[in-house]
């Protein structure tokens, strides 16, 4: 059998606690494996991301066209260190995808704390927007086994809910992936989750009706899309791997192939 803990090995992550939720069996147990790799976070990098984050903390309700924010990736893994961005994973109000990832952009970058390319550290990077109708991400997942995909959901960190919701509802099949996991979020990250929107936000999303949602929608989308993927094609195929359909928007480059390689050669060196 092969490490259960192996994806925080591959990722130089610190193994989180309680461990065993991410083990592959249920009540799969190995006090030898766990002791044989020990990463502890860097608490003082950790901790100027968390200050920068709750600094920022009354913007996410007013973000237009955002239902539910997560932080994601290596802060929610902590294993942020100095040079760390803040990555942002959103749920978007249905047929809204384009506009929300625009509108948020623009938001961070008018006020300086969007990461760039010449700027990153300690920035926000909104790298993932999905539907709120298909935030069943799972169906993504690459075969047969997406050992990357499962370990980000499971370590999502809420950080504004606009609404009462357990995205887990939606990704039944992480249960059988990590089947001691509680479909809950466990993260040992404790902050504040900002609730409900402003009355800017509700006057921005009520200001357009539904065919003006619909043409902007669409405009966007036609425009932009096209743009993306001839980007995306002049670039090597090692730097294509990003997601961009009606659904789920995420342009960064997907580390899912990257890992799972490191994984079967880790598992057939056995």
């Amino acid at each position: 059998m092969h490490d259960p803990l192996a994806f925080y090995k591959i990722m130089n992550y610190p193994i989180p606690q309680p461990s065993h939720y991410f083990y592959y069996k249920q009540k799969q147990i190995n006090k030898k494996t766990i002791n044989t790799y020990h990463k502890q976070p860097d608490t003082d990098a950790m901790n100027k991301k968390i200050a920068i984050i709750q600094k920022y903390d009354r913007l996410r309700k007013h973000l237009p066209y955002i239902k539910h924010i997560y932080l994601c990736d290596s802060i929610s893994f902590q294993a942020a260190h100095p040079g760390s961005d803040i990555d942002l994973f959103f749920i978007t109000k249905h047929g809204c995808l384009w506009r929300a990832r625009l509108a948020s952009v623009i938001i961070l970058w008018l006020l300086w704390i969007k990461r760039t390319l010449q700027k990153k550290t300690s920035l926000f990077d909104p790298i993932f927007y999905v539907d709120e109708k298909y935030t069943n991400i799972q169906t993504i997942r690459l075969k047969p086994d997406d050992i990357y995909l499962s370990h980000r959901l499971a370590h999502l960190i809420p950080l504004y809910q606009s609404t009462k919701y357990n995205i887990y509802k939606d990704n039944q099949r992480l249960q059988k992936e990590l089947p001691n996991f509680p479909m809950q979020h466990t993260a040992q990250i404790k902050i504040p989750i900002q609730q409900w929107s402003s009355i800017w936000k509700k006057f921005r999303e009520k200001l357009q009706g539904t065919m003006a949602d619909n043409f902007w929608e669409q405009l966007r989308r036609q425009t932009r899309k096209p743009l993306v993927i001839r980007k995306q094609n002049r670039r090597n195929d090692s730097e294509k791997w990003v997601i961009i359909n009606n659904n789920i928007l995420k342009f960064h480059k997907d580390k899912r192939w990257e890992i799972q390689n490191k994984r079967n050669r880790k598992i057939s060196t056995k």
